[in-house]
């Protein structure tokens, strides 16, 4: 399988510009293309970057269906 995508270098690591559909671990092999800045595509949304990282965590239906804590039952 062969893929071509956008990536940011900073501070020594490079960050894809969206999401690899790739197993943890897989080992790649990558060709750098250095990318003058008349084809630089414009920035991503917030929503674009969000995805790109790939973060784990409660969805918006688990937070609604999460109950209030009963501060009075809580002991310091």
């Amino acid at each position: 399988m062969s893929q071509t995508i956008g990536a940011v270098f900073e501070k020594g690591i490079l960050y894809p510009e969206e999401p690899l559909e790739l197993e943890e671990g897989t080992r790649v092999k990558i060709k750098i293309e250095i990318v003058s800045p008349a084809k630089i595509n414009k920035p991503q949304s917030f929503l674009q970057t969000a995805r790109c990282l790939q973060l784990e965590g409660l969805t918006d239906t688990h937070l609604k269906s999460l109950r209030p804590i009963n501060k009075s039952v809580l002991t310091f």
